[in-house]
C-alpha cells in the first residue's frame, strides 16, 4: 500500500463493537418496553425463559403465544435453560445454540430483519416435531462441551422428531402439512451439524419429494417464512456453502430475476437466511480444514502469505480512492478469500509438472497429482513478485490468469457469494472477512494482525450482529 493510506477502517469497526458491549453492560435503565431487559433475571429456568420471550415479545417481534408445542419435562428445562442461559457465558464457550438464545434475548434486539428471530424460532415453536428436533440440537451441544462423542439424548428427541413426522404424514395421505415441512427442515440443518452428509441427503430428498408432492415452492406462498427457508435449501445440492456446486447465483441476481421471491424485501430476507446459513457453516468449514490440514496454511506457504496480505489491505483505508474505488477493492478482498476457501473445501487433484534433477546434471520433467490448493500454491509462489505488495494484482493473476476451464465454477461462485454479502450491512460484510481470516490463519500467530484478529468468531459474530 502507499504512504498515503491510514489504519482506521477494521480498527474503527472494533471500537464500534466494543462500544456497544460496554454499553451493554453498563446501562441501567431502558424505556418501559423493554425494561425487562435490565432487570435482575430470576434465576428459576421458567423465569428465565418467561423474561427473554417477554422481552422479545415487547419488542412486537412476534405474536404472543403462552405455550410451547409439547408438555414440559425437567429434561427439556435443563435443554431450553442450556439454549437460553448459556448466552451469558464468556465467548469462548459460544456455541451455535448459545448464539442462538444471543440473538433472540440478547440486550440489543436488532431493529432490522432477522433470521433467527423472525424465521427460525417461530418455526421451532410451531409444532412439536420441530420442538424435538431444536431440543435434539441442545443435547448434542450440551453433550459436545462436556466433552463426549455421542450423545444418546439427542439422538433420541431427533428419532421423536421423525417418529411424529411419519404418523403425520401417514395421516395426511402424502400430502404434507406446513408442520411438517418445518419438522423437516430444522432436521435437515441438525445433520448438517452433528449428523453427516448422507442423513442430510436423504432429508434433503425427502424435502424435495414434499415440495413435489404440495405443488412446487410456490405453493408454500401463504407461509412466507417456510417457503424463504425451503427455498434456500432447494439450491443446495451439498450440505456447505463452502461447495461450489450449490446455487448462489440465483441469490446473488436482482428481484425480476427470481420471480419466485416476489419483492425486494423477499430477497433481502433470503439473502439474510443465506447469511445466517453460511456464517454458521464457516464453524464446520474450520473443522474441515484442521483435519485436511493439522497445521492450518503453513504447509502452503505462498496461499498463507496471499491471505496476510488480504488481512493487511482490510486494516487499511486509502485516503486516494473514493467510495466506489474502496467498494471495488472490498468486492475483491472478498472474491480472492472465497475462492480460497473453496478450493480448500474441495478435494479434486490435478496435475502438475515437476522439474527434476539428475546426478548427470541433466533435468527431466516428472508429471504429478496434487491437491488443488496446493497447485495454488506453486503457481503463487511462481508470481509472488507480481501480487505480493497489490490486492489488485492478487486478485487480476487469480481470476484472469489461474482461473481454466476446471476452475471457472469455483470463480464464478466466488464471485456470487461477494454480490450476496456486499447487498447486505456492511457490519456483516467486515464480520465475515475477519472470520475467514481468522480461520485461516489461526496457526500462524506472528503473521495475524491482533488489531484485526481481536476474538471474533462465527459464534460471536451471529450473537452480536445487529444489522444484516
Amino acid at each position: 500500500m502507499h504512504g498515503s493510506t491510514r489504519s482506521h477502517a477494521m480498527r474503527e469497526y472494533w471500537r464500534r463493537r466494543r462500544r456497544n458491549e460496554q454499553q451493554s453492560a453498563s446501562t441501567s435503565s431502558h424505556d418501559s418496553a423493554v425494561k425487562v431487559a435490565r432487570q435482575d433475571i430470576p434465576r428459576g429456568i421458567p423465569g428465565q425463559i418467561l423474561a427473554g420471550m417477554d422481552r422479545l415479545l415487547a419488542c412486537g417481534r412476534l405474536d404472543p403465544f403462552d405455550s410451547f408445542p409439547v408438555q414440559l419435562t425437567p429434561e427439556h428445562h435443563k435443554l431450553i435453560h442450556h439454549c437460553v442461559a448459556v448466552h451469558n457465558f464468556p465467548r469462548p464457550l459460544y456455541s451455535r445454540l448459545s448464539t442462538y438464545a444471543g440473538m433472540v434475548f440478547g440486550a440489543h434486539p436488532t431493529d432490522s430483519f432477522n433470521p433467527m428471530i423472525d424465521v427460525w424460532f417461530p418455526l421451532d415453536l410451531s409444532n412439536a416435531a420441530s420442538f424435538n428436533a431444536i431440543m435434539a440440537h441442545a443435547a448434542a451441544h450440551l453433550n459436545m462441551m462436556q466433552g463426549k462423542k455421542r450423545s444418546t439424548e439427542a439422538l433420541r428427541f431427533k428419532n421423536e422428531a421423525i417418529r411424529i413426522i411419519s404418523d403425520w404424514m401417514t395421516a395426511s395421505s402424502g400430502c404434507p402439512n406446513d408442520e411438517v415441512f418445518a419438522a423437516v427442515v430444522r432436521l435437515l440443518t441438525f445433520e448438517r451439524y452433528w449428523g453427516v452428509e448422507h442423513e442430510w441427503t436423504v432429508h434433503r430428498q425427502g424435502l424435495a419429494s414434499m415440495t413435489q408432492a404440495r405443488g412446487g415452492i410456490a405453493a408454500l406462498k401463504d407461509n412466507w417464512r417456510l417457503q424463504l427457508v425451503v427455498y434456500l435449501i432447494s439450491l443446495m445440492s451439498k450440505p456447505s456453502w463452502f461447495d461450489s456446486s450449490n446455487e448462489t447465483g440465483i441469490v446473488s441476481l436482482a428481484t425480476n430475476s427470481t420471480p419466485l421471491i416476489g419483492s425486494t424485501e423477499n430477497l433481502h430476507r433470503l439473502r439474510c437466511l443465506w447469511l445466517l446459513s453460511f456464517v454458521q457453516d464457516m464453524t464446520n468449514f474450520t473443522k474441515r480444514l484442521h483435519m485436511v490440514s493439522p497445521k492450518g496454511l503453513t504447509p502452503l506457504k505462498s496461499v498463507e502469505r496471499s491471505v496476510q496480505l488480504l488481512q493487511k489491505s482490510m486494516l487499511v483505508f486509502n485516503v486516494c480512492l473514493d467510495e466506489i474505488q474502496q467498494g471495488d477493492l472490498a468486492a475483491k478482498q472478498l472474491q480472492c478469500l472465497f475462492f480460497i476457501c473453496v478450493l480448500l473445501q474441495d478435494n479434486r487433484h490435478t496435475t502438475v509438472e515437476a522439474n527434476l534433477s539428475s546426478s548427470n546434471k541433466h533435468t527431466s520433467r516428472l508429471t504429478q497429482s496434487v491437491p488443488l490448493i496446493e497447485r495454488l500454491d506453486i503457481f503463487l509462489e511462481e508470481h509472488q513478485i507480481y501480487w505480493e505488495q497489490s490486492v489488485v494484482h492478487l486478485h487480476q493473476l487469480l481470476f484472469d490468469n489461474y482461473v481454466d476451464a476446471d476452475l471457472a465454477k469455483i470463480a464464478d461462485y466466488a464471485m456470487h457469494m461477494t454480490e450476496v454479502l456486499l447487498a447486505l450491512s456492511t457490519e456483516a460484510r467486515y464480520g465475515v472477512q475477519v472470520c475467514l481470516v481468522n480461520i485461516l490463519l489461526r496457526d500462524n500467530i506472528e503473521g495475524r494482525d491482533d488489531s484485526l484478529y481481536g476474538d471474533e468468531t462465527p459464534d460471536s459474530l451471529l450473537s452480536s450482529l445487529h444489522r444484516w
